[in-house]
């Protein structure tokens, strides 16, 4: 294989070697760690096909792990509020995340859902600006507290596992980028937990609103399973550090 990047992004002198108080991730060889890392492979294989069914197949795969129950029948509607229409499409939308989009395409569902912003908020015109400002302040701070425990935990990526430790190559199955930095949390994932953090800040949603946006957090996070680079621990770990009481479970 290739030889990967070397962990350049947490080895730097601003880096705490803390996990912030984050359960540590399954132990290399453990049960579980053989399970997440063949729940991996199921989801790469489920996304080399564009077909909306499949959106069934990943709602049962997902549910073993998820802190809310998705309904397998009821996700390729909820995902279709935010424009995407397969889990092809899921791991092609993270593949090119440039961090904003899924805040974006929260504050359209909230629009074409006419869900007021809230009135206890510290401003008096809305403007979009500042919820991408905020958003991206609060983003830059769990950020670092991510990358932390990266360096804290160093734990190989399932492509580097695969090569390093049973000598099985899968980067030609990649056709993307490797990262130079660790899996676990997933900074991917982490973006988009805090994105549901933000929404429910800024809006009066309802419960099934509040569903909705967090479904799609957890789908559009294990997206990043597709590429090797996460097993679906290190997806859902990093909804630790945007606070939400779903993913209380991770504290240490």
């Amino acid at each position: 294989m290739t030889n990967l990047p070397e962990m350049i992004v947490e080895n730097n002198s601003k880096r705490k070697d803390t996990s912030h108080w984050l359960k540590s991730p399954s132990k290399v060889w453990s049960e579980k760690f053989l399970s997440w890392l063949q729940d991996t492979l199921s989801l790469v294989e489920l996304a080399k096909i564009d077909w909306p069914y499949i959106w069934e197949d990943v709602a049962t795969m997902i549910n073993k792990y998820s802190p809310v129950e998705i309904d397998p029948l009821g996700l390729s509607d909820i995902m279709k509020w935010f424009g995407i229409s397969s889990w092809f499409e899921a791991v092609q939308f993270v593949k090119d995340d440039e961090c904003v989009e899924f805040m974006v395409k929260v504050a359209h569902y909230c629009k074409r859902t006419k869900t007021k912003v809230r009135k206890d908020r510290d401003f008096i015109d809305w403007e979009w600006v500042w919820l991408y400002a905020r958003r991206a302040d609060r983003t830059d701070r769990g950020l670092e507290k991510t990358f932390d425990a990266k360096y804290h935990f160093k734990q190989k990526r399932p492509l580097e596992y695969l090569n390093d430790t049973l000598w099985i190559d899968c980067s030609s199955t990649m056709n993307y980028v490797h990262p130079w930095h660790y899996a676990f949390p997933a900074w991917h994932g982490y973006k988009f937990f805090e994105t549901v953090d933000i929404s429910r800040d800024t809006w009066e949603l309802s419960p099934k609103q509040d569903h909705e946006i967090l479904v799609a957090a957890i789908v559009l996070a294990m997206a990043r399973s597709w590429w090797w680079v996460h097993y679906p621990e290190d997806n859902l770990a990093s909804g630790y550090f945007a606070w939400l009481k779903e993913f209380r479970s991770y504290w240490e």
